[in-house]
């Protein structure tokens, strides 16, 4: 019976643990060291690695042969326009091929280049391509080693380059920033089970209240911010976050979990969630 009654015990400690190991060994969408200072320029870089979503680039390239195909209609249309004046004029007196060819000038776009050449109305035409943003699947995402100082935009950005972020995504890395507060945006991930934001500028401790509603967080690091420095931190963490199941790539006993309901009487925030309360 005491066998058993360990075996039952640990069980789901075990299999937190294999499916919190299992989300980060998977192959992350890579955005460190990009040198990023606001979300936004996530945009504007390009991952390391990560899976494409087939799904989303094959409605894009439909949508884009459409358009392609659109513009190649008005091409053809312009075009038989033009040669229809062309006509017109050389039956014209003083007009012949020569001066055609030396007043219509063709600017010259590589084919490299982000623009597009075309005739509207008969006018030639540089427009700018659309960049095109590609979605990835992916539960992992990688933001450490930046310069963010705010995550706020970070689940409206999410949504534009990974396929159903709040659904899938389930490990972040936002180590080594200069964010000092925890924007409420992280909440959106219900499915977060891990979340890295050591080595960060966290000076408030009841930033961490915050996390408390995220259902399926298991693993979180905070050390290497000033909050180190407050006394019962790592107590304080494990009251307000119950459902976590590692602080720090350290395990928490249920020693700690019930010390820190002893501590929380020392803890010099116990008055200001009094008044919050009321």
């Amino acid at each position: 019976m005491i066998e058993g009654y360990k075996s039952n015990k640990y069980e789901n400690v075990k299999s937190v643990v294999a499916s919190s190991w299992g989300v980060q060994t998977a192959v992350p969408l890579d955005y460190s060291f990009k040198e990023m200072i606001e979300v936004s320029e996530i945009l504007e870089e390009e991952p390391r690695l990560g899976k494409i979503d087939q799904t989303e680039s094959s409605r894009k390239k439909k949508i884009n042969k459409e358009k392609d195909k659109a513009k190649n209609e008005e091409d053809i249309e312009s075009e038989n326009e033009e040669k229809g004046e062309n006509e017109n004029k050389e039956s014209q007196p003083g007009w012949n091929k020569k001066n055609i060819n030396k007043a219509l000038i063709i600017p010259m776009v590589p084919i490299s280049s982000t623009y597009k050449y075309h005739h509207k109305d008969g006018i030639p035409v540089i427009e700018e391509n659309e960049k095109q943003c590609v979605k990835y699947v992916n539960r992992a995402l990688r933001l450490s080693n930046n310069n963010f100082l705010s995550l706020e935009g970070l689940d409206v950005i999410t949504e534009k380059i990974i396929s159903d972020p709040f659904k899938n995504l389930s490990w972040i890395d936002l180590s080594f920033n200069s964010l000092e507060q925890i924007h409420e945006c992280i909440l959106r991930f219900e499915n977060l089970k891990t979340l890295f934001l050591h080595a960060n500028k966290i000076s408030k401790i009841t930033e961490i209240d915050k996390l408390a509603k995220l259902p399926n967080l298991k693993s979180l690091t905070l050390h290497g911010n000033p909050i180190e420095e407050d006394r019962n931190y790592r107590f304080y963490v494990i009251l307000m976050i119950p459902q976590l199941v590692s602080l720090n790539f350290s395990g928490i006993s249920k020693q700690e979990k019930i010390g820190s309901k002893g501590c929380i009487v020392s803890n010099p925030h116990r008055n200001d969630k009094k008044k919050r309360s009321y």
